[in-house]
């Protein structure tokens, strides 16, 4: 079956004043205006958020690093208050060897004013 194409025509007419078609065209125009800047709105939306993101990551990183600092730090102490600790007792050590070697050292002067006397005598 072959067929003819059918027009239409479009008989109905409106007809509207200069000032109201110039009202309409401003409308569409700041209509259009107002979606471009809607989509520019959200683009930068999606930025923003995705600087927030990188931000907060940032902030995590930095806070995970203080606090990394802040165990070494009391490690550090620790180990400050520990070799004081070690130095006290060597301190008592070397003070107590030092008495050791001195009494040592008067009874062999004795001994040998005694031996040097009893020889004499």
């Amino acid at each position: 079956m072959s067929g003819k194409g059918i027009s239409q025509k479009d008989t109905t007419k409106v007809v509207i004043t200069t000032t109201i078609a110039q009202k309409i065209a401003t409308d569409l125009i700041a209509g259009d205006f107002c979606k471009k800047k809607v989509d520019f709105l959200q683009l930068n939306i999606k930025e923003l958020e995705k600087k927030v993101v990188l931000k907060d990551s940032i902030i995590f990183n930095r806070e995970s690093k203080i606090t990394n600092l802040n165990s070494i730090i009391l490690k550090k102490d620790e180990m400050f208050t520990m070799q004081e600790e070690i130095s006290k007792t060597y301190f008592k050590d070397l003070r107590k060897s030092k008495r050791t070697t001195l009494l040592y050292k008067i009874f062999a002067i004795i001994g040998a004013t005694a031996t040097g006397y009893y020889i004499l005598k």
